[in-house]
């Protein structure tokens, strides 16, 4: 009888002791918020920014003027070109940080008649273009989400083509290739995420050496070349 009596008394203290092992208690509690407090706030993880590569098609306007000089105080022989068609091309990456392209550029500028100064227009007759091969740092300062300023540094080389265009002068003219540099600006405007239009201005300058001569007189100046140039990119970038 006394069994029957105490053994659902029995019953609910097993169940009662089990519950209470399982509830957190209030000591539990506190010791977990302060083992949360305790621990370090974790960093962000810094990631870099990618690199991107593109290429790019080139044309426009180039003006040419130039001049053969003997020495530093020669004024030389001065002519002038006018304007002619320039197109070309470039590959190139955008190193995003810092904000940086670097880029190799291709350009041809088309040959046309010059008129020489100074009194040697009736000596001399020739045709004058070139081709530029150049690597160029472009930094850039990001104005919004779809438009960058970019600055032109470039360096590198040129090989000129000067035709003698008049075989009954009184001078012939030969040249040759020489130093060349980029200066100038320009904008990145993006059309879509890897579309661009890139306007530019700039001026090229060119140093290189030339020969003149006739049957008596044969001479090796100087030869500069300054361009000022206009251009109009397309940029497709990957």
């Amino acid at each position: 009888m006394k069994a029957i009596i105490y053994a659902p008394i029995l019953a609910l203290v097993i169940i009662g002791t089990a519950n209470a092992g399982v509830l957190p208690t209030a000591g539990s509690n506190s010791a977990k918020s302060d083992a949360t407090a305790a621990a370090p706030a974790q960093k962000p993880t810094r990631t870099s920014a990618p690199t991107d590569f593109y290429i790019a098609a080139k044309g426009g306007f180039n003006s040419l003027s130039g001049s053969f000089s003997f020495d530093s105080n020669d004024p030389g022989v001065g002519f002038n070109g006018g304007g002619s068609a320039l197109f070309g091309g470039a590959v190139g990456i955008d190193l995003n940080s810092p904000k940086v392209k670097i880029e190799f550029e291709v350009l041809n500028v088309s040959a046309k008649d010059v008129k020489f100064k100074d009194g040697f227009g009736d000596l001399m007759h020739a045709s004058v273009g070139y081709t530029s091969f150049m690597v160029n740092a472009i930094p850039y300062f990001k104005i919004n989400d779809t438009l960058n300023f970019n600055i032109i540094l470039g360096l590198g080389g040129a090989s000129v083509n000067l035709t003698d265009t008049d075989e009954f002068d009184l001078f012939a003219i030969e040249a040759s290739g020489g130093f060349a540099v980029n200066l100038g600006a320009g904008l990145d405007i993006r059309i879509t995420d890897n579309f661009s239009i890139v306007p530019e201005a700039r001026f090229n300058g060119i140093i290189g050496s030339a020969k003149i001569y006739n049957a008596f007189v044969h001479t090796s100046p100087n030869l500069f070349i300054s361009n000022v140039q206009a251009l109009i990119g397309l940029k497709i970038t990957f």
